[in-house]
């Protein structure tokens, strides 16, 4: 783009070569052409005549005011904040890859201190129902145990959904089909 703006800046020269034959009809007139080279012998009168021309044009504008160089200039600085968009989409993909695989890695260390917890309340549970059933405890405290279990079993479903919904964005990343399957390191 910046050479088509900066084309202007230059003379421009032309040329042409023309060559032209043309053949007289003298019998609009009613003269013979046979006949005048009879008449007139020392005179040469060619029917044919053939006429050659050579031009050259040179044309050129003077840029008083400089737009054609600024055109040339703000062609070349596009062409410039072309390329560092491109170079800031390719790092900016890069930077937004990184933070996926590492809120994978989050994801996946959560869903494991979901299991651990979901594990401890299990456990809890189970002792507090022990003691309910022995009376020592309420019902009470027995509800609250339970309800404990099912909170901590949600939030390990929702963490595992989680981990499952990076998998996939990170498979749509690196090209493939998001099946979840692809394994997240600690």
């Amino acid at each position: 783009s910046s050479i088509i703006n900066g084309s202007g800046l230059l003379p421009s020269i032309n040329s042409s070569i023309t060559v032209d034959t043309s053949l007289q009809n003298f019998s609009s007139f009613g003269i013979d052409a046979s006949s005048l080279d009879e008449q007139f012998s020392n005179f040469t009168i060619n029917p044919n005549s053939s006429t050659t021309r050579f031009g050259v044009g040179l044309q050129w504008e003077i840029d008083i005011w400089g737009r054609l160089l600024n055109a040339k200039k703000a062609a070349k600085k596009d062409y410039k904040a072309t390329e560092y968009e491109l170079s800031f989409l390719a790092l900016s993909s890069l930077i937004r890859s990184i933070q996926a695989y590492f809120k994978a890695v989050e994801a996946y260390g959560q869903l494991i201190i979901a299991k651990e917890s979901y594990e401890s309340f299990q456990e809890i549970r189970n002792l507090v129902k022990d003691r309910y059933k022995k009376g020592l405890k309420s019902s009470l405290d027995y509800r609250l145990a339970e309800t404990s279990v099912s909170t901590s079993k949600v939030k390990l479903e929702n963490k595992n959904l989680d981990l499952a919904n990076m998998k996939r964005f990170l498979e749509t990343l690196i090209g493939q089909y998001p099946s979840s399957n692809i394994n997240i390191s600690k």
